[in-house]
């Protein structure tokens, strides 16, 4: 799915992505050129792309690896919101095809799943009190920017 295209740029294989996914991410190319991303984006992406690699039954219970709509959304994410001076995500597969980041700032914490046909939900709690849920689209940055930025906030 993301492989090292040249010294330069990480390529996508969208090939397999549904056409109407593809339209709802504007501009998208496939192509990331990794001098335009820090640090965290790119280990970022190496962390996505090991969990894109995982095969069939991953979690013994006949799961399949994230789809492809749930690899772009998430790369998507991290390619279009300023990570900077934030917490580092934990990455996770998710059973069913989906793909997870959780970012934790002393007691706040922001559960970002990315489903298999990449809309996304989120659920927002600070110590064991829950706050926020709620549904996503790949291309509200705004929102996932604000959910992320309230995190580091702590």
């Amino acid at each position: 799915m993301i492989t090292a295209g040249s010294s330069n740029v990480l390529d996508i294989d969208i090939v397999q992505v549904h056409e109407q996914y593809q339209a709802q991410i504007p501009g998208w190319s496939g192509a990331v050129p990794i001098e335009n991303l820090d640090a965290m984006q790119l280990r970022l992406l190496r962390e996505i792309h090991s969990v894109a690699s995982l095969s069939t039954n991953w979690d013994s219970y006949q799961s399949p690896p994230p789809t492809s709509a749930a690899i772009m959304s998430a790369v998507a994410q991290v390619v279009r919101i300023d990570l900077r001076n934030l917490p580092v995500p934990h990455v996770a597969p998710v059973s069913g095809g989906g793909i997870q980041l959780i970012w934790q700032n002393d007691e706040r914490t922001l559960d970002l799943e990315i489903l298999p046909n990449g809309n996304m939900e989120y659920l927002t709690s600070q110590g064991r009190t829950h706050r926020l849920e709620g549904e996503l689209t790949p291309t509200d940055y705004q929102m996932t920017q604000a959910l992320i930025a309230w995190v580091a906030a702590a």
